[in-house]
């Protein structure tokens, strides 16, 4: 094969691989990003009560509260919404917290900013639900990628996630839930708590059920990615067997003219072509040895010292 039709079949092989990359960064993507976001958070577990603690928790409404990228939108943004307590303390604990946001300010993923452009001191708007209003709102933060926070919400991913800042209108006027994340005992923040929390859910089980849902795919990038880069090495091996057994025969084929005593071969002007020969056998069985890795050396060495001794 000529040297164009190597380098052909060798950016297959290639792009094949890099086909395979992106393929399975769109199928997992999202699943990778959870499963960072978990790993890089501190909390226990997260549980559903009716009174913040303080620390690390969030309103959830059961209003559907929505944001658009205009004021004339019809189109809704596909986030998760949570909504920030008045005065709680927001730790390093949960990895996308937000630092204390205005009343009129919002912190987004990372995701989310890069899929529609938007970066700090940009706007989003949003209808209030209790005094019908659209107002703008500020995005403030830009927070890390996190793409779910309904734990074991299979399925159901968003684009991302936004948190308000807190509005007493909204924690006055409209029915929600409280979302803690937390280190606390179960026990100690049970008998603390004015109700019984629910919705257990420890953060080592979430990060479970990630890991399970991207063990099939991560096995099946694997296994493509063995199966073309063995094909990758085949063709390259093969190549490697076929030009240097064409480079190596000349060499040797010019021996039927030396003279046949011992002192003209050593000495003689045919000396180099002897040389000549045995170089590349040597460097071949090396290189073989590299590529192949399985005693392709033996036996070519084995084949290269019966056409020697033939004369």
């Amino acid at each position: 094969m000529s040297l164009c039709g190597h380098a052909l079949v060798m950016l297959f092989f290639a792009l094949a691989l890099v086909f395979i990359g992106v393929l399975a960064i769109l199928s997992i993507g999202k699943n990778l990003a959870q499963i960072s976001s978990l790993l890089r958070s501190d909390y226990e577990y997260s549980v559903t009560m009716r009174d913040p603690i303080l620390q690390d928790d969030y309103y959830q409404f059961e209003a559907g509260i929505s944001y658009s990228l205009s004021r004339e939108s019809q189109t809704s943004l596909n986030a998760e919404i949570l909504m920030q307590t008045g005065d709680s303390l927001y730790t390093t604990s949960v990895d996308w917290n937000a630092e204390q946001l205005s009343k009129y300010g919002v912190a987004i993923s990372d995701g989310m900013a890069r899929r529609y452009g938007l970066k700090l001191g940009d706007l989003l708007y949003s209808k209030h639900i209790v005094d019908g209003t659209i107002h703008e709102y500020t995005i403030e933060q830009i927070l890390p990628e996190v793409s779910n926070i309904k734990s074991f919400a299979r399925n159901s991913f968003s684009e991302g996630l936004i948190i308000m800042g807190y509005d007493d209108q909204y924690a006055e006027n409209i029915v929600h839930t409280t979302r803690v994340y937390t280190k606390t005992p179960i026990d100690q923040l049970s008998s603390s708590a004015s109700d019984m929390p629910v919705n257990i859910v420890y953060r080592t089980d979430e990060i479970a059920v990630v890991v399970r849902t991207l063990t099939p795919y991560l096995l099946a990038f694997l296994l493509l990615s063995i199966m073309a880069s063995y094909g990758a090495v085949y063709f390259t091996n093969r190549e490697v067997r076929h030009n240097m057994k064409r480079l190596i025969m000349p060499g040797f084929a010019n021996r039927i003219v030396f003279p046949k005593t011992g002192y003209e071969v050593m000495h003689g002007p045919k000396a180099l072509d002897i040389l000549g020969g045995i170089l590349p056998v040597l460097f071949a069985v090396g290189l073989l040895d590299i590529v192949d890795g399985l005693g392709a050396p033996g036996k070519y060495a084995k084949r290269h010292d019966v056409f020697i001794m033939r004369y």
